[in-house]
C-alpha cells in the first residue's frame, strides 16, 4: 500500500509541473502576442519606425535638394555679367555659358571641347549666342581654326589668347567690341579679319603673334578712334606683320603707321588680282 500510495504521489507531482509548464507557456505566448501588436500598432500610427541611420540619411537627402549657393534643386542659375568663375555657368553640350538677361542671349564662358575645329553654334538652348567670354577659349593647345555665327556682337578680352595651334578665326560681320589681348600670344595665327561693324579694337589685341601676316582693316576704320600709338601697340611682336588690307583712306593711314604694304580691297574689287 505504501508503495503504491509512493507512485500515486509522483504521479500527482508530474501532472502539477505539467500544468504549471503549460500555463507559463501560455502566459509567455500572450505576452508576446500582445507586445507585437502594440508595436505594429505604433508603426501603423508613426508612419513606421526609423532608425537613427535612415533618419539621417533622409536628411542628407533633404539638405542635398538645395544647392550649395542656396537654390532649389532643378533650379537654373544665372551667373551675373561680371565675368565670374565658369564653373558657375550653365552646360550646353562643350559650352559652358551664362544668360545675358536684358538681352535674353548667351555669353559663352568656357569652351570645353578639344576640337581643331570649333564650330560655335548660333544658339545654346534656344538662346542666341551674343558674347565670347573673357578667356573663353584661352589655352586651347589643339584647336586651329574657329568660326563664330553670325550673331556673336562682342569678343572679350583674352577670349583666343595663349591658343598655340590657332592659325584662323571667322568672325561675323556684327561684331563691334574685340577687347585686350583677345587674340595675343598665339604664334600660330597667319591672319586677321576685322568686321565690317567694328567700332573698338582694344589694346594688344594681336600682340606676340609672330606668324601674323596680313590684317584687314574694316570699311569704318575710322571708328575705332584714339591715336596712332595705341593701334600700333595693337600688333606689338608681331615681327612677320607685312600686308595691311582695307578700302578707306583711314586704314591706309593706319597701315602707313605700322610700316605696312597697303591693299586697297576696292582696286582689288575693280581691277582684279592683277594689281599684285
Amino acid at each position: 500500500m505504501e508503495r503504491k500510495k509512493k507512485v500515486t504521489k509522483l504521479q500527482i507531482v508530474r501532472e502539477v509541473l505539467v500544468v504549471v509548464a503549460l500555463c507559463a507557456s501560455y502566459l509567455i505566448g500572450h505576452y508576446v502576442a500582445v507586445n507585437t501588436g502594440r508595436q505594429n500598432s505604433n508603426q501603423e500610427t508613426d508612419g513606421g519606425m526609423k532608425t537613427d541611420f535612415e533618419e539621417d540619411a533622409q536628411d542628407g537627402t533633404e539638405a542635398n535638394e538645395n544647392t550649395p549657393d542656396g537654390t532649389e534643386a532643378g533650379e537654373s542659375i544665372q551667373s551675373g555679367n561680371d565675368g565670374g568663375d565658369a564653373e558657375d555657368g550653365l552646360i550646353c553640350g562643350e559650352y559652358r555659358y551664362e544668360i545675358v538677361t536684358d538681352e535674353n542671349t548667351v555669353r559663352i564662358l568656357t569652351y570645353l571641347g578639344d576640337e581643331k575645329i570649333a564650330f560655335v553654334p548660333e544658339k545654346l538652348d534656344g538662346m542666341e549666342v551674343s558674347v565670347i567670354g573673357s578667356g573663353a577659349f584661352s589655352g586651347k593647345s589643339v584647336m586651329e581654326q574657329v568660326l563664330l555665327p553670325p550673331g556673336v556682337t562682342k569678343i572679350e578680352e583674352e577670349a583666343f589668347a595663349y591658343c598655340s595651334r590657332l592659325q584662323y578665326i571667322i568672325m561675323g560681320d556684327q561684331i563691334r567690341s574685340i577687347g585686350t589681348e583677345a587674340f595675343a600670344y598665339c604664334p600660330s595665327l597667319e591672319e586677321i579679319r576685322f568686321p565690317k561693324e567694328l567700332d573698338r579694337i582694344g589694346y594688344d589685341i594681336c600682340a606676340y603673334c609672330p606668324r601674323l601676316e596680313k590684317i584687314y582693316f574694316p570699311r569704318d576704320m575710322e571708328d575705332v578712334g584714339g591715336p596712332a600709338f595705341e593701334f600700333y601697340r595693337a600688333f606689338e611682336g608681331c615681327c612677320g606683320l607685312k600686308l595691311a588690307y582695307g578700302n578707306s583712306p583711314y586704314a591706309e593711314a593706319y597701315a602707313e603707321v605700322l610700316g605696312l604694304v597697303y591693299v586697297d580691297l576696292n582696286r582689288v574689287e575693280e581691277e582684279g588680282n592683277l594689281v599684285w
